[in-house]
């Protein structure tokens, strides 16, 4: 006996009207098989729970907008894994305090960040003349 597998797609127009089409298809299906105890359906719940919660404690990598590639490349300041790291841990403190666009200064870089998008606006050498406007918090880093 062949297996066949009937399904619907639903179109909306321009003009406001629905179809409906009928699909039939002689394509298999795969079934994912379903914990059938109440030790795999908890164990399942836990083991998801777990992934959940290390996704998000774990910090997410820090992103650089084009404009801050370009600037970092253009004043030749080398962003390593170790710079990563402590600018990812930077963004979690500032975030904790409620801020959203930051300035974070880190071994003479100043370094100017979306908090919220985890992304470096602009990258720049720290000099007294520097004027920093549109912020909302700053972090001094050693």
């Amino acid at each position: 006996m062949q297996e066949m597998t009937i399904g619907y797609r639903l179109y909306i127009q321009n003009n406001g009207g629905t179809m409906i089409h009928r699909i039939v298809s002689n394509d298999s299906i795969p079934v994912v098989a379903q914990p059938n105890t109440t030790h795999d359906i908890e164990a399942l719940r836990q083991s998801s729970f777990i992934h959940i919660l290390q996704d998000k404690l774990s910090p997410e990598d820090v992103s650089f907008s084009a404009h801050a590639l370009l600037r970092l490349e253009q004043r030749n300041i080398v962003v390593d894994e170790q710079i990563k790291s402590q600018l990812g841990s930077a963004i979690e403190k500032i975030a904790l305090k409620g801020g959203r666009e930051s300035l974070i200064m880190l071994d003479d870089v100043a370094y100017l960040v979306s908090i919220p998008n985890k992304t470096v606006i602009t990258a720049l050498e720290a000099t007294d003349s520097n004027v920093f406007t549109n912020i909302d918090s700053a972090l001094l880093m050693s």
